[in-house]
């Protein structure tokens, strides 16, 4: 399935699941730079311009670098909701509500991307992001540091 045929998918199951109510969960899963965040990001605007998708859209936005498991992911999900100031002191009562209702509703359905890079570009692209900037505090640490940065890349060539 090619990058457009999934973000067709993407785009009918959240239209579906804003409009009809349907109860659907996806999974995108692929390498970072493999576009999952901008695939859902052009699918949300796209959809946010329909009116009958707006009036029945709330957005939470998580992170899995920062939600790194299932109880902090549900403490932001109620904190980007505003359910703590609904129940005063009982977060934990809405915690557990979530945690039942969110987990209730996964399913199976993934969306995979695969990264079109090759080794090479894998590899530079590696060997750009260990380089450190002319600018760098310590000028003798950077100029030892981007050597070994270089030796390992050109030894990785062959």
């Amino acid at each position: 399935m090619g990058l457009e045929s999934k973000y067709k998918h993407l785009l009918e199951l959240l239209r579906r699941t804003a409009v009809h109510g349907e109860s659907n969960s996806l999974h995108i899963i692929g390498p970072c730079g493999s576009v999952k965040t901008m695939l859902l990001r052009c699918a949300l605007r796209e959809l946010l311009d329909l009116q009958e998708v707006k009036m029945n859209v709330l957005q939470v936005h998580l992170s899995s670098l920062l939600q790194m498991d299932d109880r902090i992911a549900l403490r932001e999900i109620t904190r980007q909701l505003q359910l703590e100031n609904v129940v005063g002191d009982k977060v934990l009562d809405v915690l557990e509500l979530l945690e039942k209702c969110v987990k209730s509703r996964f399913s199976h359905r993934q969306i995979h991307l695969l990264s079109s890079l090759t080794f090479r570009q894998y590899r530079d692209a590696f060997r750009s992001e260990l380089t450190l900037q002319d600018d760098f505090p310590d000028s003798k640490f950077s100029q030892e540091w981007n050597l070994c940065v270089s030796v390992r890349h050109t030894a990785s060539r062959t």
